[in-house]
């Protein structure tokens, strides 16, 4: 069992892939970029969608809606420019530890290929406290 408790915060940030400017919300955990970490080319999921999505997807972070793949896994960073995860993704298997949230098992995954999911061993497992890993995904402003 981890003991370490990280922290999350939310840099709005513009990348240029491909002579397009690209901009989201990248994941900071401990200070470390996940955009960088994963370094896929991948952006968040959070900002890469249309707005009327993020709802949901912040539902997913938290666990109040299923994940995204069958096996419950949520998609954190997913294609740059179509944030459809036919395409590809970055996911995690998130938990609830009494009052933590923990990331853990990052993966590239692709929708129909769940079997086939590449591990990522550089990045986590990550453990959050949830009322601060909540305010970091409720309070993001630009």
């Amino acid at each position: 069992m981890m003991s370490r408790t990280h922290d999350l915060t939310l840099k709005w940030t513009t990348v240029t892939q491909d002579a397009d400017d690209i901009s989201f919300w990248d994941m900071i955990v401990s200070g470390q970029s996940l955009y960088h970490a994963f370094g896929s080319g991948n952006v968040c999921i959070l900002g890469s969608v249309r707005l009327e999505f993020e709802p949901a997807v912040i539902d997913r972070l938290l666990l109040v809606e299923p994940g995204d793949y069958p096996s419950g896994r949520v998609a954190l960073y997913v294609c740059s420019y179509c944030a459809h995860l036919d395409c590809g993704a970055i996911s995690v298997q998130i938990t609830r530890e009494g009052p933590h949230i923990v990331w853990s098992d990052f993966r590239d995954t692709h929708r129909h290929d769940e079997e086939g999911f590449e591990a990522i061993d550089a990045v986590g497992p990550f453990r959050f406290e949830f009322a601060a890993y909540r305010d970091a995904l409720l309070g993001r402003t630009r």
